[in-house]
C-alpha cells in the first residue's frame, strides 16, 4: 500500500540525503554572452506510471563554466516529483526531489546555481530562478559535446501523474572562437545596448551590453552575422571564419529609418467602368533604407509597386489605382496597409471610394446637371473632399459654416470648365464638430453637412 509521508519528515529525510558539502556557489564572471540554449523540440512527455527521459543533443564542444536548466512540468502533487540532469559523461545532478509539498506544477522553473533561493524553499508553482538540490557546478570543465538527459520520476506512480512541455539547457563556457566589437548609432556615435547579434540558423547570439559592447562565442564554421534591432537598420556580414581560440573584431554602426507618410486616408471618386488613380507620397526622413510592403484589402485597388526599399532622405510616390469596371455605383470603404521597419510600422490607411456614372456610357461625357456629388470622408479627421459636377462653365464658391452659423472659409473657383471638380477642405486647425458647406454655381445652390472628428 502507498502513502505518503508527512511533508515535514519527508524533508528531514532529504536533508540526511542530500547535505551540501559546498557553500553557495560564487556567481560566474561570465556574462550572457558566454551562453547557448538548447530548446528541446518534441511533443510533451508523460511520466508516473513509469519514469521518462528527455534528451537534448548538444554537437558543440564547451569548456563548461556555467549549467542552467528550465522546465515546465504539470503536476498535482509537486512532491511526488524527482528531476535528475545527466550529462553525456554519465555524471547526475538532482534538481529537485520532495518539494513543494501538495502544490501543483513546475511552470517556467529555471534551476541557477546562482539564484538567492533553494528551490526547497520555494513554493508551487515554482516560477522563476532557484538553487537546484545539487549543485550544476559538478558539470563545470566538461566538454558537453553529446547526450544530455532528464529524467522525470513520480514517488507515487499509482496516484497521479506529470507532464513535461518546456525543458531548455543552457551552457556557458568559451567554445571555440570568439567574434567582439561595438554597435554605436550612425548619426550620434553614441553606444547600443541591447542589440542583438546572431549567426544565421545557428542557436549562437548575443547582445551589446550598455556601452555597445558584445562577446559572441561559437564553435569553428563559416557563419553569416546578422546585426538587428527593432526599428533600425539591420547589418549583415557574410561568410565569417570562425577557428578554434580564434578572436575577430567587428564594430557596427546602425541607421534609422523615418516614415512620413503625406496622407491620412486617400478620398478617391472613381468614374464606373473606368480606372482611376490617385497617388500619395511616404519619406524616408532618416539615414538608412526604409523597407516597405503593401498589402490591399481588395484586389478592384492595385498599386504600381507592392514593395521596395527608399534610401534615406529621400521619397516614393504611389500610384494607387481603383478599377470601377465591376462597381456598381455607390460608396465603398477598403483600406491598405504599409508595412516598413521604421517605428510607427504599419501603418493602416482607410481609402474611401465614390463610383458614380456620367450620362450616355461615355466616361468623358459632361454632366447633364449641376450637382454636389458629398464629401468624402464624412466624417473625417482634419480634411475631406468636396466634389461637384458642372454641366457648363461656372464661376463656383463654397461657403463653410459653424452650426451656429459663422462663416469660416470661403473657397472660389472661377471660370470653371464642365467636368466633375473638387475642393479640398483642410479643418485641423478647427474644433471637432459639426458644419455645413453650401455649394453655388450659377443658379445652382447645395448645401453638405460635414462632421469632424478629430
Amino acid at each position: 500500500m502507498n502513502c505518503r509521508l508527512p511533508a515535514a519528515l519527508l524533508i528531514a529525510l532529504l536533508i540526511l540525503n542530500h547535505t551540501e558539502t559546498e557553500a553557495r556557489p560564487i556567481p560566474s564572471a561570465l556574462d550572457s554572452t558566454d551562453r547557448v540554449t538548447y530548446v528541446y523540440d518534441g511533443p510533451p512527455v508523460f511520466f508516473g506510471p513509469t519514469n521518462a527521459t528527455v534528451e537534448i543533443e548538444v554537437a558543440d564542444v564547451f569548456d563548461i563554466n556555467d549549467v542552467d536548466v528550465l522546465v515546465s512540468i504539470q503536476h498535482t502533487w509537486d512532491s511526488d516529483v524527482t528531476l535528475r540532469l545527466e550529462n553525456p559523461a554519465g555524471e547526475t545532478v538532482v534538481l529537485v526531489d520532495f518539494a513543494g509539498e501538495s502544490g501543483h506544477n513546475f511552470t517556467n522553473t529555471v534551476f541557477n546555481d546562482d539564484a538567492a533561493q533553494s528551490i526547497m524553499q520555494g513554493s508551487a508553482p515554482f516560477t522563476g530562478s532557484y538553487r537546484p538540490l545539487e549543485p550544476l557546478s559538478r558539470f563545470n570543465g566538461g566538454s558537453g559535446t553529446g547526450t544530455w538527459i532528464l529524467h522525470l520520476e513520480d514517488t507515487f506512480p499509482s496516484v497521479d501523474d506529470g507532464m513535461l512541455s518546456v525543458f531548455e539547457l543552457t551552457l556557458g563556457g568559451r567554445i571555440g572562437g570568439v567574434v567582439r566589437g561595438r554597435v554605436t548609432e550612425l548619426a550620434t556615435q553614441l553606444p547600443m545596448s541591447g542589440v542583438r547579434l546572431e549567426y544565421v540558423d545557428t542557436p549562437y547570439s548575443t547582445i551589446t551590453d550598455e556601452q555597445g559592447y558584445y562577446l559572441l562565442n561559437s564553435a569553428e564554421g563559416t557563419f553569416d552575422l546578422l546585426v538587428s534591432y527593432p526599428f533600425w537598420c539591420s547589418e549583415e556580414v557574410a561568410s565569417i571564419e570562425v577557428t578554434e581560440d580564434d578572436t575577430l573584431d567587428y564594430d557596427f554602426q546602425l541607421g534609422k529609418p523615418e516614415a512620413e507618410l503625406s496622407i491620412s486616408s486617400l478620398n478617391i471618386l472613381a468614374i464606373q467602368n473606368e480606372i482611376t488613380t490617385e497617388s500619395f507620397e511616404i519619406n524616408n526622413t532618416g539615414n538608412c533604407p526604409l523597407d516597405w510592403s503593401l498589402l490591399i484589402e481588395e484586389d478592384w485597388i492595385t498599386s504600381n509597386t507592392m514593395s521596395g526599399a527608399i534610401p534615406g532622405e529621400t521619397g516614393w510616390d504611389f500610384e494607387i489605382n481603383v478599377d470601377a469596371s465591376d462597381l456598381e455605383i455607390g460608396d465603398y470603404l477598403s483600406r491598405i496597409v504599409i508595412t516598413h521597419n521604421a517605428e510607427g510600422s504599419p501603418h493602416s490607411i482607410p481609402v474611401f471610394v465614390s463610383v458614380i456614372a456620367l450620362e450616355a456610357g461615355d466616361s468623358h461625357a459632361i454632366p447633364q446637371d449641376f450637382a454636389l456629388l458629398g464629401s468624402y470622408p464624412n466624417p473625417f479627421n482634419a480634411a475631406t473632399s468636396i466634389r461637384y459636377a458642372l454641366p457648363s462653365q461656372s464661376d463656383v464658391r463654397l461657403l463653410l459654416y459653424t452650426s451656429t452659423g459663422r462663416l469660416i472659409e470661403e473657397m472660389t473657383e472661377n471660370r470653371a470648365a464642365p467636368g466633375i471638380h473638387e475642393f479640398r477642405l483642410d479643418l485641423s486647425t478647427a474644433a471637432s464638430g459639426l458644419y455645413f458647406a453650401q455649394l453655388t454655381a450659377g443658379n445652382f445652390s447645395a448645401v453638405q453637412k460635414l462632421i469632424l472628428i478629430k
